[in-house]
């Protein structure tokens, strides 16, 4: 037993001491030979093209995350990190391939120039490298493209204001996947008109499935300006020969995520920029009450009761409804404080798409009470706006409406006193007021106060002055929602990811379909908090518009892990359980939970 114990001891002293040796040799190996290597997969592109960049870190075991330069020219987003050893002669060598995606988003020759690493106290720098981005060749159904896009535009010299319509459609003879498409619309106020359709259709003989979306724009400056052209992002499915067999099982089992079979290839698609001149409206024959809308409108009005009797009130209803910019239709009524008291409800606005184009009806309601008896006229309400088809204003009116006012019901005469015995010198006292009278001066002598009677007092004087600041404050915050967008988008941007979290942990998706949503929902939210357009961004831009805002270093780094995270599994093919996925939302929604607490 004694034999067994020593010889135990010594086995694990030795193991010990070699592995401590090792450690020392591993460890001076790598600290001796640390160099930062960058290189693409291609220097030659054109705009459709996706590059790949490779920063490769070598002697660093577990490479901390090299800083890459400003690259403004292309988007970056990161696309995973491989490590890798290596013993050769007796050598051991440690390396990290960390992979970024560039996106070029301009033409030209352009150097990358070198990236950073910082490791124990040490910076090593990386090459530079060079690329040069031409234009992509148009892609259409004639050079039997495997997939391209186009963009439309109704009218090219719209008047400000006008509505016109933006139709873009998507192309494929091919199978992709993960399309994400980006629109900016800066110059121009949308309102989407139709939820995305799908359809087929035979082009030159071959059979495209196409994806058309259309949106109302509204241009809200004069002069050349354009639309830019749209981008939208997907993977080309890239079949391997020998999965073209004749198998019915193949178009399950030849997917790329459940075998070997084919691959992803990672294209941006672009359409050509729209040149627009906007044109002002004319300021021959413009009307006096002219609200800028644009189009073709009509006025209704309506009253609730006709007849009403003094004191009561009733409604009167007024619409508006066209097609243009129906949004920006505001009312004032006319001056009947004479007759009536007036009191305005919040308009309301009902929207939808028709023959594609935007409609949309406006309805503002105004209560009266009328003041006195008799027959009073509403009179002839009117609505001016520019018609685009004439070209010319255009005055919309209304009938007058007849109102007749009826003695209330409730009306009583009060009689205090006998009027002919006042000619006779004599008063006839005929009832008594409810309260007593009083005839003794002391009765009206100073009273002092009671602390409940000071606290009705200043209650009287306070709540008044809060109710108004309340009112004020609420008043503000709705002008706000309706006149800044940036303030809406950032006030909404919670509920609307949070909503979006519940639905997707509703519902069962694969791997790459549910790190696709997540991600989407997370830049969503950051790109709504700090009014960034679309959700395209990448990880790095949105850590430095977080920085901007001063939000604190920790919670930077937690969104830039999470957003890191999440690109590694989208782009690194990586399964993912369903439990996991509960994970990744709860930790979503709670990291979503600290920004808004600091915004």
């Amino acid at each position: 037993m004694t034999f067994r114990t020593n010889h135990l001891i010594k086995k694990t002293i030795r193991v010990f001491l070699f592995t401590y040796f090792l450690h020392l040799c591993v460890s001076s190996a790598f600290a001796d030979q640390v160099s930062i290597l960058a290189t693409v997969d291609k220097n030659q592109g054109t705009l459709e093209d996706v590059f790949n960049l490779t920063i490769t870190v070598k002697g660093v075991r577990n490479s901390p995350k090299p800083i890459l330069p400003s690259i403004p020219n292309f988007s970056v987003r990161q696309s995973g990190t491989q490590s890798s050893v290596q013993i050769v002669n007796g050598t051991m060598t440690s390396s990290t391939k960390h992979n970024f995606l560039l996106t070029p988003q301009k033409t030209g020759k352009f150097t990358i120039d070198s990236a950073k690493l910082e490791y124990e106290g040490q910076e090593y720098l990386s090459n530079a490298v060079q690329v040069e981005i031409s234009d992509a060749p148009k892609q259409t159904a004639n050079n039997q493209a495997p997939v391209f896009a186009e963009t439309f535009a109704s009218t090219t010299t719209p008047y400000v204001n006008e509505q016109l319509i933006f139709t873009f459609k998507l192309y494929r003879r091919v199978e992709t996947k993960n399309i994400q498409l980006n629109l900016p619309f800066d110059s121009f106020r949308e309102e989407q008109l139709k939820k995305p359709t799908d359809y087929s259709q035979v082009l030159n003989g071959l059979q495209y499935q196409i994806s058309e979306f259309s949106t109302a724009l509204f241009p809200t400056k004069t002069g050349s300006i354009e639309i830019p052209g749209a981008a939208v992002n997907l993977d080309l499915v890239i079949r391997n020969r020998r999965s073209q067999s004749q198998d019915p099982f193949n178009l399950f089992f030849n997917d790329p995520f459940f075998g070997h079979s084919g691959r992803l290839q990672h294209k941006v698609i672009r359409t050509k920029p729209i040149s627009i001149n906007v044109k002002p409206l004319p300021k021959k024959g413009k009307p006096s009450n002219f609200s800028n809308l644009v189009g073709k409108f009509k006025i209704s009005a309506s009253m609730g009761k006709v007849k009403i009797k003094a004191g009561d009130t009733s409604t009167l209803t007024i619409k508006i409804s066209g097609v243009g910019n129906i949004q920006d239709a505001i009312f004032t009524l006319p001056d009947l404080t004479e007759n009536f008291k007036t009191y305005s409800d919040e308009p309301k606005l009902e929207k939808s798409a028709r023959n594609q184009k935007f409609y949309g009806e406006k309805t503002f309601k105004f209560a009266l009470v009328p003041l006195k008896e008799g027959n009073f006229q509403i009179p002839s309400l009117t609505l001016s706006y520019f018609d685009v088809e004439e070209e010319r204003y255009i005055t919309a009116k209304t009938e007058p409406i007849l109102l007749e006012t009826l003695p209330s019901e409730n009306d009583e005469k009060l009689n205090v006193v006998d009027s002919k015995n006042l000619t006779q010198g004599k008063i006839k006292v005929l009832g008594t007021d409810i309260f007593p009278n009083h005839t003794n001066l002391i009765d009206f002598s100073n009273q002092k106060p009671t602390e409940a009677d000071k606290s009705i007092y200043y209650a009287g004087g306070v709540i008044p002055i809060f109710s108004y600041l309340v009112i004020a404050a609420l008043a503000r915050q709705k002008r706000k929602f309706q006149h800044n967008s940036a303030f809406a988008r950032n006030k909404k941007a919670y509920k609307l990811a949070k909503t979006k979290l519940d639905s997707l942990s509703s519902k069962n998706h694969n791997s790459k379909t549910f790190i696709q949503e997540l991600s989407q929902i997370l830049r969503e939210y950051i790109g709504d908090k700090l009014n960034l357009n679309g959700a395209a961004f990448t990880s790095d831009e949105a850590i430095n518009k977080l920085k901007e805002k001063s939000f604190p270093e920790e919670q930077i780094i937690t969104i830039q892990n999470l957003l890191e995270k999440l690109e590694k599994f989208q782009y690194g093919g990586i399964e993912i359980t369903t439990d996991f996925q509960s994970n990744l939302i709860d930790q979503s929604l709670e990291t979503l939970k600290k920004l808004e607490k600091l915004s």
